[in-house]
């Protein structure tokens, strides 16, 4: 058996299916569901991450993550920790458990007897030129690690989404899926940075 044949027996095993793909469309359509009900007209959401650029596999514990960025339209606040604690403050009347990490806000969904899944909730503040700056920051983070980053979410979506074709796009991800399960087999207990 060769190598290659080797690989994509692995990348079967790994690679999200059909029936994981309309689960985390529905788990997915339910947590923007949630979040265009309880915040107003001052923010969009979009779905981004692995599932947006096609990268995702099958997680190891049983708990699909997804990854949603929130826009808030408006005049950014100097400290992101403030943009962050009113969306924390927001959805915490509504999910009973909310944590606030560096780059995003999380919350895990899990309804008896059925897949969990986590929600990543990336901040964003769009300026009037269109551009958008990620909320970095935690609580007990030093002011001087609270900053605003600039970032292209979605341009980078559309890269790694219209980056080759055919095979060599495919190869491309089966790579992404392997270099996603030797992380999570050998980096699964990092603590997170301030």
């Amino acid at each position: 058996m060769s190598l290659q044949t080797q690989f994509r027996r692995f990348h079967d095993r790994i690679r999200l299916k059909e029936g994981d793909h309309v689960l985390l469309r529905e788990q997915r359509g339910w947590a923007l569901s949630l979040l265009r009900r309880v915040f107003d007209r001052r923010f969009d959401f979009f779905p981004q991450g692995s599932y947006a650029m096609g990268t995702g596999i099958r997680p190891l514990q049983g708990a699909y993550d997804l990854d949603i960025g929130v826009v808030y339209h408006g005049p950014r606040p100097s400290d992101p920790l403030e943009l962050k604690n009113y969306v924390y403050d927001t959805l915490i009347k509504h999910i009973p458990i909310i944590e606030i990490h560096r780059p995003c806000l999380t919350f895990s969904y899990q309804e008896e007897g059925k897949t969990g899944f986590n929600v990543d909730l990336a901040i964003y503040s769009r300026e009037p030129t269109g551009e958008l700056y990620l909320a970095m920051g935690k609580p007990q983070t030093p002011m001087y690690f609270r900053n605003w980053v600039k970032s292209d979410p979605k341009a980078f979506i559309d890269r790694v989404n219209n980056h080759l074709s055919g095979e060599p796009q495919q190869q491309f991800r089966r790579v992404i899926h392997y270099l996603k399960r030797w992380r999570d087999i050998h980096f699964s207990d990092i603590t997170e940075t301030p």
